[in-house]
C-alpha cells in the first residue's frame, strides 16, 4: 500500500499473485494483477523492488 495509487484491495492482488507465482521475477510481472495496467505500473515502477524469496539466495 506504500507505492502511489495502490490501496489495500491490490495491495491484497499483489500479494495473492506473488504467492500463486511463487515471487515476481520482474516489475513487468504486476500486469498481471487485476487492476494494474501499463499507466499504473509506470506510476510504481521506481518505487517497486524485485528481489529473490527468502531462503534462495546466492
Amino acid at each position: 500500500m506504500l507505492l502511489p495509487g495502490v490501496g489495500p484491495r491490490t495491495a491484497e492482488r499483489i500479494m495473492e499473485k506473488r504467492l500463486e507465482l511463487g515471487g515476481f521475477r520482474s516489475i513487468d510481472e504486476l500486469t498481471s494483477v487485476r487492476s494494474i495496467g501499463k499507466v499504473r505500473l509506470e506510476k510504481v515502477r521506481k518505487y517497486a523492488v524485485v528481489s529473490p524469496p527468502k531462503g534462495t539466495e546466492r
